[in-house]
């Protein structure tokens, strides 16, 4: 996808393009010495990562004041671009790697972004900390669909979103009702196609309050996941 295509599609001006570029220029140079993308070549990356990130305007208004998470964010995927685009939102960035936080707070500063937070720690961890802040948490093929949902569902307000951004889903929602658990509810699946790669956008409600017993410890969801 060509910077044409990206500010066509998505309505952008020219300063919110030109930022764009500088935020690939320093992907491409940091990813020398860190293993941030194995996608560099400039149009692939644009439609795989930048616009891959904004089609997540099919399913959320970013027109509103929104407090966002996104957690496993890496090189800043959704998080950061949508940042770029809509600097209205309030974004916190979680990521485990140290290296890659301080790869995105270089970012940041760079960039000068305001209201950009960067929090290395493992989700798990921090939403037993930060109970119902969001209005959406995002995230973008970081685990399977089970493991999403128990470890973010503390950190959702009431009323407030995730959306699972995901190439495949059909094995992963066979016994998704079990959500309910949680606090959460299948709202849509949006299906969409990225030029011959199919995508797809998994969106939760949180209708009440997640029990204090979750999320368990990491390793046991992963080896006995709710779904």
């Amino acid at each position: 996808m060509s910077e044409k295509e990206l500010k066509d599609l998505f309505n952008l001006d020219v300063e919110t393009l030109e930022v764009l570029k500088k935020y690939y220029d320093f992907v491409i140079e940091k990813n020398k010495v860190l293993n941030l993308t194995s996608i560099i070549e400039k149009d692939e990356f644009y439609l795989k990562h930048f616009c891959d990130s904004l089609y997540l305007n099919k399913t959320i208004d970013f027109s509103k004041s929104l407090y966002i998470c996104d957690f496993g964010t890496g090189a800043g995927f959704p998080g950061l671009v949508l940042k770029i685009v809509y600097p209205n939102l309030k974004v916190d960035l979680i990521e485990a790697t140290n290296k890659k936080c301080g790869f995105l707070k270089g970012v940041v500063e760079s960039l000068k972004l305001k209201d950009v937070n960067i929090i290395c720690d493992r989700i798990e961890e921090y939403s037993k900390k930060n109970i119902e802040k969001y209005d959406y948490v995002l995230c973008r093929a970081v685990a399977k669909l089970g493991i999403l949902c128990e470890i973010s569902s503390q950190v959702i307000k009431n009323g407030g979103y995730l959306v699972c951004m995901k190439s495949s889903y059909k094995e992963e929602i066979k016994n998704v009702e079990k959500v309910k658990t949680l606090g959460l509810e299948l709202e849509n699946i949006i299906d969409f196609d990225l030029k011959g790669n199919k995508r797809c956008l998994i969106k939760f409600i949180k209708k009440e309050n997640t029990n204090h017993i979750y999320p368990r410890n990491y390793n046991l969801i992963k080896k006995n996941p709710l779904f």
